[in-house]
Parts: C-alpha cells; sequence; structure tokens
C-alpha cells in the first residue's frame, strides 16, 4: 500500500481544511497518517466503527499497517 498511495500529498489536502490543530488542552487527537490508514481499511474490509476498533486489537496487520502510533 506504501507505493500504490501518495500518503503525503493525502495528508497535505487534508490536513489544513478537515484536521484539528494540536496544542489544545485535553486529550489530543491521533495523528492524521494514522487516521487516514485506519479509515481506509475500514472501507476496505467495510468494517463498523466497533467492529474496526475490535480488528486492531485482535488482528496483527491491522494494528501494524497505521503504525507505531497505536
Amino acid at each position: 500500500m506504501e507505493a500504490l498511495i501518495p500518503w503525503a500529498t493525502s495528508e497535505a489536502e487534508i490536513a489544513p481544511q478537515h484536521y484539528p490543530c494540536s496544542g489544545r488542552r485535553g486529550k489530543q487527537p491521533i495523528g492524521l497518517a494514522t487516521q487516514l490508514r485506519i479509515d481506509l481499511m475500514q472501507q476496505w474490509f467495510n468494517l463498523s466503527d466497533p467492529m474496526m476498533e475490535d480488528a486492531l486489537y485482535e488482528i496483527e496487520f491491522m494494528r501494524r499497517f497505521p503504525g507505531p502510533e497505536l
């Protein structure tokens, strides 16, 4: 997937308009790259939010794909 999807370009297009700025108080959102990869996996495997959360805990390749931030 790294070779097929231009992650840097996708992040650059999404970040300014749709992703909250960090530096606020409270719990910070996960990184944009991680969230983008999780959202894509959720679409590819047709998973609901709770199912995706379970998959991130239970399936190793789904844990590794989003990156070390998880």
